[in-house]
């Protein structure tokens, strides 16, 4: 059994298969079966075409003498790749419907593509796929077994409860699916659907079959074996991939509704004229091009146009915003190539530790420092909106990024009177030397520019390293 600080904890429940990162590189090892099927995806070239198509990071085989120091009890016949790292780790509960959905598709064309070559993967967990981008990739190879002729796929429920029902939970009743699965990491079960959808829904062919009927047969049947029910179902390759190909039409269909939110026009209601509008893309292009930053965080990100800019200049950005319809908006514009993650999380609630031991699935913090934030049109969200004061957001931004670009917005701003329209104003400490004060307790400002035609004004800083 390898033993080692280094083991992530999301990999633990996998007896044959775990994960070690170091630095650049993800090790994967395999041990006893999970060995022999690890080989046969190789053998077979199934792994080196999913790499060919982007599908899977590209690999290399770890001899025994290059293998790490500090793995302890690693048997010698174990088999170990290396992968390169990905910038960053997302979770479904934040990605958008859209990149939800693509990575639905994807899993069943990797699923698909396994089967041809004699494979299956033995789980559907949406964990198993990552985001390059806005582009797919699938990262578990320990979840690739050797088919067994006659037996059934086994991922098929997972696949419903992590990746259709939360799809369906919104497009078929209109309810994001973002908090459900932030707090059920196993997915949304067909009971539990099954009593939310209208019977117009239930009663489309695809969706009874994969949702109410399963919810009957799992109520009825779930506490039993196969012995007690005196059935051994025997499903033979083609109907294994008929049921795929279904699956594929039913998730295609899916729609997110079409609707406006709070946010989703804020890009073109805001007070900046094109003037300002020109002088805040210059200045933070001009910070992120001296910074020459790995990753960018841009927060509030809205319809990403700053993440957009920021991506020219970084291996990768991850933009972050509370309204799942505005994230939406954003990735419909962004190719597969560019280096934007869109993600919906509320910032005054961000990803927490969670999982098994409260480990398994990291914080937003706990993932890293940002090289980069963009703090855009935010802090006085934080401030009026979820009463967080400017000590606390300077503190918070300086335990996840190392330099960032802020801005500050006035009191007399029109956004800020309408955040403050229907509340009291309590808020003594909202002026900008209260704030320049709070930024250095934690950062170097190294730059500033007060936006042309505008009051609002940018704020480029640098982790103070002699901070508390």
């Amino acid at each position: 059994m390898l033993r080692s600080s280094a083991t992530d904890p999301g990999s633990l429940r996998d007896p044959h298969s775990a994960v070690v990162v170091q630095g650049r590189f993800v090790y994967r090892f395999f041990r006893g079966p999970a060995s022999a099927d690890i080989a046969a995806a190789r053998s077979s070239g199934l792994l080196d075409r999913l790499v060919e198509r982007r599908a899977v990071l590209p690999y290399e085989l770890v001899s025994h003498d290059e293998r790490p120091s500090g793995w302890l009890g690693l048997e010698a016949d174990a088999v170990v790749l290396r992968q390169p790292r990905l910038a960053f780790i997302s979770y479904p509960y934040e990605w958008p419907f859209g990149l939800l959905k693509r990575a639905a598709l994807f899993h069943l064309d990797i699923l698909r593509t396994a089967l041809e070559a004699g494979l299956i993967l033995k789980d559907s967990s949406a964990y198993n796929v990552q985001f390059e981008g806005t582009r797919p990739v699938f990262i578990d190879l320990g979840s690739f077994a050797r088919l067994e002729p006659g037996i059934p796929w086994r991922g098929y429920a997972q696949f419903c409860a992590m990746f259709l029902n939360p799809l369906l939970l919104q497009a078929a009743v209109g309810l994001p699916f973002q908090s459900w699965l932030r707090s059920s990491l196993e997915g949304i079960t067909p009971d539990e659907l099954a009593r939310l959808l209208p019977l117009r829904q239930k009663l489309r062919p695809s969706i009874f079959t994969n949702v109410v009927l399963q919810s009957q047969l799992q109520r009825r049947f779930g506490g039993l074996d196969p012995d007690e029910l005196a059935i051994r179902p025997r499903v033979e390759l083609p109907a294994i991939l008929r049921q795929v190909e279904r699956l594929r039409g039913l998730v295609e269909s899916l729609r997110a509704p079409a609707s406006t939110s709070t946010w989703s026009g804020y890009e073109d209601n805001t007070s900046y004229s094109a003037a300002a509008r020109t002088a805040k893309a210059g200045f933070v292009e001009r910070v992120v091009t001296e910074l020459e930053p790995d990753i960018v965080w841009d927060l509030g990100c809205n319809r990403g146009e700053y993440a957009l800019i920021a991506a020219k200049h970084s291996r990768a950005v991850v933009a972050i915003d509370g309204d799942p319809k505005v994230v939406e908006l954003m990735l419909s514009r962004l190719s597969p190539e560019t280096r934007v993650l869109p993600l919906v999380m509320d910032l005054r609630n961000p990803s927490p530790e969670q999982g098994w031991g409260q480990r398994e699935r990291h914080g937003l913090k706990e993932r890293g420092k940002a090289d980069v934030v963009l703090a855009l049109a935010l802090v006085h969200h934080l401030r009026f909106g979820a009463n967080v004061p400017l000590g606390a957001i300077s503190a918070w931004l300086a335990g996840i990024a190392r330099a960032g670009v802020v801005e500050f917005v006035p009191r007399s701003d029109p956004m800020v009177r309408r955040l403050l329209a229907w509340r009291e104003d309590v808020f003594d400490d909202y002026d900008e030397e209260t704030f320049e004060t709070e930024l250095r307790r934690h950062f170097v400002i190294t730059a500033t520019e007060s936006l042309p035609e505008s009051t609002r004004k940018l704020y480029s800083v640098r982790a103070n390293a002699d901070a508390a």
